[in-house]
């Protein structure tokens, strides 16, 4: 989903330049079917300017609490300037088009790489959190809190505060690890091993405080190469979970949660660690519909045979041993980097839409969606082969899934790394299965 270790770009610019620009949808066109089948149909993206850097990671949220998801990224390249921008959904219910306002700018850290929003001082608004990779340790973290209007057009946040992370913070994920009701942070360092790969800061904001105030950070070891991030509950005790996707050292790292109600310092049991190769994006869904969540991974070094590896979760309910089995590989495009979930076709079943950093339109597509045809119950999770979408944009490196038009179907929105300034640098793809 996103990386820094070799630098943010160093890696990805020598793909991209070997494979000529290359970079939770093989060339295919549209698709038709009911929305039980195992097609999906998306409408051609429509491109839209976040007026700065290199959108790295790409989320959703309601900023204005008028009902409709906005969207809102991370900008790698920028020295601290512009590091997160806000697009306001301003799409009429029901439109086959999406529109999207002007973006608003955010000065963050060097090398703003994640993002994730929630509310933080319990006012009722989405606040962001940034996750910075060129920053040192004590600005790896930048929180922003919303101040835009019910129903504005125009987002308004204040400036950020600045919170210790870790050495290379990548990716940045917000759950109430401690059961306090407040969302707390977390953070996967890509520098590790030099440094420990995830940071969990506690949220100490007191009730009423428009300044979002946290703990720590407090240090958790796993892998090489921290970076991509899912929380859930994978063992049935009420607490979420944390995995971790680490790229160098192709493990995906399962930390269960054993933080005692509101503690001030997270805890976790000891790390179990599942081969998977150069390990990045992370998806949570209960695919074979057994009430368990099951992992996702997405590989780095995708190839159409090979690009997102799957487990079903038998962990026991309580157990602090995960157990997670019956790994199986499907195939995307190439460079899978992003993971979003959601159910595309409308049968009730997670699907999953993957972001392929190797993408130049018209050439090698930017999405891979994988249609989930797991029967009820089976330990053996399926997906009907990939079908390929276009993104309008070269180097497709994040993706979220939303609602965008109000028409109960799940939308999709991408990063594109390749871009002058930001322009076009997010595409926003409809969903039109019937």
């Amino acid at each position: 989903m996103e990386h820094r270790g070799f630098t943010p770009t160093r890696r990805r610019a020598a793909v991209l330049s070997g494979l000529v620009l290359t970079t939770t949808a093989m060339l295919a066109g549209p698709a038709s079917a009911g929305m039980t089948g195992t097609k999906v149909e998306f409408s051609g993206a429509t491109n839209f300017t976040i007026g700065a850097g290199l959108p790295w990671s790409v989320r959703t949220a309601d900023f204005n609490n008028d009902g409709k998801p906005d969207i809102v990224t991370a900008n790698a390249g920028q020295l601290g300037w512009n590091g997160v921008s806000v697009l306001l959904n301003a799409t009429p219910r029901g439109a086959g088009a999406p529109v999207f306002g002007k973006p608003a700018n955010l000065n963050a850290g060097w090398a703003t790489t994640g993002v994730a929003a929630a509310d933080f001082n319990g006012d009722g608004k989405a606040d962001i959190a940034a996750a910075n990779t060129g920053s040192v340790y004590f600005n790896a973290v930048s929180v922003f809190t919303n101040k835009t209007p019910d129903g504005a057009t125009t987002a308004g946040f204040g400036e950020a505060r600045q919170f210790a992370g870790g050495l290379g913070a990548s990716q940045i994920a917000a759950a109430d690890m401690n059961g306090d009701g407040k969302p707390d942070i977390i953070v996967g360092n890509f520098a590790s091993p030099f440094v420990t790969g995830v940071s969990v800061l506690i949220n100490t904001t007191q009730r009423g405080a428009q300044q979002p105030s946290f703990a720590g950070p407090e240090f958790f070891t796993e892998g090489w190469g921290s970076e991509g991030i899912g929380v859930g509950d994978l063992n049935g005790d009420g607490k979420p979970d944390v995995v971790i996707g680490n790229t160098i050292s192709s493990q995906v790292s399962v930390l269960f949660n054993t933080t005692k109600p509101g503690a001030g310092k997270p805890s976790f049991a000891p790390v179990k660690q599942i081969f998977s190769p150069l390990a990045t994006a992370i998806g949570l869904a209960d695919f074979n519909g057994d009430g368990k969540l099951d992992i996702a991974a997405a590989s780095t070094v995708s190839t159409p045979g090979a690009g997102v590896y799957v487990w079903t979760n038998n962990t026991p309910v309580g157990s602090l041993e995960p157990k997670f089995d019956n790994k199986r590989a499907f195939g995307t495009g190439f460079l899978a980097e992003d993971i979003a979930v959601a159910d595309y076709n409308g049968d009730g079943k997670p699907d999953l839409a993957v972001a392929n950093d190797v993408s130049v339109p018209g050439l090698i597509e930017g999405v891979s969606v994988l249609v989930n045809t797991t029967p009820a119950g089976s330990p053996d999770i399926d997906f009907a082969k990939q079908q390929l979408l276009s993104t309008g944009g070269i180097g497709t490196n994040t993706i979220a899934t939303a609602d965008f038009t109000g028409d109960g179907k799940p939308d999709l929105t991408t990063g594109n790394v390749v871009t002058l300034v930001g322009k076009d640098g997010v595409s926003v793809l409809v969903n039109q299965t019937n």
